[in-house]
């Protein structure tokens, strides 16, 4: 009878201790499993961003053909769904620029890049612009935006400069 007990207590502690072990073994290695997974997504998720314009250099008050953007998939892995947003915002201007004129380049616009497989390419076109009337540098940041927040990629944002004259 004692030994039926003690084999009884031996087999109910066993079964106690391993589920803790089980429970402590899918947790730890979940937890380092998946941020190792965000840190190899970051980095296998690369996109390169290209900005054409008619001219480098832009005539004040001109009215210009629209800038065209291509996104493309240059990392190893399609990219992951959601909505993707390309936003173009002046971040730097010279120092007599009207608000109005900072905002002639600006623009942010939907752009499918859900499951985009690594090499596709998206063009995404703005409207025609006005050229700002005030001459000088503008510095431009074009931006990859995915569900209102930055997009988490390498390269996923460019800085370019349009030169504007009289």
């Amino acid at each position: 009878m004692i030994f039926r007990f003690f084999i009884l207590v031996l087999f109910i502690n066993t079964i106690s201790f391993s589920q803790t072990s089980e429970e402590k073994k899918s947790s730890t290695p979940n937890q380092i499993s998946n941020s190792e997974k965000s840190i190899s997504e970051n980095k296998n998720l690369k996109i390169e961003i290209n900005v054409s314009i008619s001219e480098a250099i832009l005539e004040a008050g001109k009215m210009n053909p629209p800038m065209i953007i291509s996104v493309k998939n240059t990392g190893i892995c399609a990219l992951p769904e959601g909505k993707y947003t390309i936003e173009v915002k002046t971040i730097e201007a010279p120092l007599y620029a009207s608000v109005y004129d900072k905002t002639l380049f600006e623009f942010q616009k939907d752009i499918p890049l859900t499951n985009l497989i690594s090499g596709g390419q998206v063009e995404i076109k703005s409207s025609s612009f006005n050229s700002p009337s005030v001459e000088g540098d503008y510095t431009l940041q074009v931006t990859i935006i995915k569900e209102d927040q930055n997009f988490n990629a390498v390269l996923s944002e460019k800085t370019i400069t349009l030169t504007v004259i009289e």
